[in-house]
């Protein structure tokens, strides 16, 4: 069974580096699923999640407005600056407060899983000081590492690059394997130890572990819109232009009005962020006026968990959405849905689904397509065929997974040795990939 937070796992067990307890539920996605899956694969096994901000549950998010400035305070300074002061304020809290929780949950485990999720990726300093500092922690506890079903991007800065290349490049590294095939060609600019495998995002199982309620009878369908304030979307995207967050809401008008014009009822929601529940709480008066006000837009109140948002995402006939985790869950359950661009991993997913066509600019002058271009991808449907096969790839990695996990158990090697004399496959005693 998949592990609370912070124990420490039990003799060769499992820990999963990621941030499962973030605000934003999709990371939660992925860990639930990776955890759902190992322990599946592994019986007996007890996996643990630690999460990099040191989060030991879901709460519910503060106030938004201070993450928000953050992020353009961030944004605006030079990037110098930019890194040095995430540096100094991440590596006291690193020193003081993480690596010991880390240390304290990951005792006696005997195999570290880093993934999934966009954690290859220096935008700013975040993500490479927590794994540089985890790989570190997993070198001082002679544990095997695998790096599984990430998202990467190409390195920003010589000293991002350099804390990245400590986990992808470390002699314990045993398994290395991206999400999609633009994650696979950035992972192999780091020239990590390991050859790069594909293994897709583990939110793609998610009606294996939640499965779908029946959908009630409606008198007309039911599309969900997902609200992101615009602030992470200019942090984390590129070439998006800056606007204000008046701009911003009077296009999401612009989309509710014209989905209900095209005979469809609306859901507004969230991811869980705590930045997007601020935005879409300040702005939901106007969305839901639409039509008169006659009822044709609610807005839902924010999922407590996982599995609450899998099973909104679930329970629609289609979705809009900007953020990648709500248009996996609407792929996983076969729910029609149009991905609004911000980074490049948004077109990367679709495109290994084989549905680039449904990827939108949510710009002034394409908003005003995208009701029609969802009422298309309504009547094409998300292809069985297609999604069985997508399923199974992403069964078969974590098979993968597991077998790498249970080569270095079977040689003995999770508590002493040299992981360098497990480099991947077919040195573990597995037969070579086709």
């Amino acid at each position: 069974m998949p592990d609370t937070p912070h124990r420490p796992a039990a003799p060769d067990g499992i820990v999963l580096f990621n941030v499962k307890y973030s605000p934003n539920l999709g990371d939660g996605v992925i860990a639930a699923c990776l955890e759902h899956g190992l322990a599946a694969r592994l019986p007996g096994t007890r996996v643990a999640s630690i999460d990099l901000a040191g989060r030991e549950a879901w709460l519910p998010p503060g106030d938004g407005r201070g993450r928000v400035r953050l992020l353009r305070t961030l944004q605006a300074l030079p990037a110098p600056l930019r890194d040095g002061a995430v540096g100094l304020a991440l590596g006291l809290r690193l020193r003081r407060r993480l690596v010991p929780a880390w240390r304290r949950a990951a005792r006696g485990a005997g195999f570290a899983v880093f993934g999934g999720g966009q954690l290859i990726q220096d935008g700013d300093l975040n993500f490479p000081l927590k794994l540089s500092a985890a790989i570190g922690l997993c070198h001082a506890l002679a544990m095997p590492v695998a790096v599984y079903g990430v998202g990467a991007s190409p390195s920003r800065s010589t000293l991002g690059g350099h804390l990245l290349r400590r986990l992808l490049a470390s002699p314990r590294l045993v398994h290395l394997s991206a999400r999609d095939a633009a994650s696979r060609d950035s992972l192999a600019g780091y020239r990590p130890s390991q050859p790069v495998d594909l293994a897709r995002d583990p939110g793609l199982l998610a009606a294996g572990l939640w499965p779908a309620a029946a959908k009630p009878g409606r008198a007309r369908p039911l599309i969900g819109v997902g609200i992101t304030h615009p602030a992470p979307l200019h942090h984390h995207g590129a070439g998006l232009a800056r606007e204000t967050d008046a701009d911003a809401a009077e296009r999401y008008g612009r989309l509710v009005d014209g989905l209900v014009a095209q005979g469809l009822d609306v859901a507004l929601f969230t991811n869980g962020a705590a930045e997007d529940e601020d935005f879409l709480t300040a702005h939901a008066a106007r969305l839901c006026a639409a039509a008169g006000g006659d009822g044709r837009v609610a807005r839902l109140p924010r999922a407590a968990d996982p599995a609450a948002l899998a099973r909104r995402v679930a329970g629609l006939d289609g979705l809009v959405a900007h953020r990648l985790h709500a248009i996996i869950l609407a792929y996983a359950y076969r729910v029609p849905a149009i991905g609004l661009r911000w980074d490049a991993k948004l077109d990367a997913f679709l495109r290994s689904v084989d549905a680039a066509d449904r990827a939108a600019d949510f710009d002034d002058a394409s908003v005003g397509e995208i009701p029609a271009r969802l009422a298309e991808a309504m009547r094409a449907g998300v292809d069985p065929v297609r999604h069985a096969s997508v399923v199974g790839e992403t069964e078969g990695a974590l098979d993968r997974l597991a077998e790498v996990i249970a080569a270095a158990r079977a040689l003995g090697r999770t508590r002493t040795g040299r992981t360098a004399d497990l480099p991947h496959g077919t040195a573990l005693g597995l037969p070579a990939r086709p």
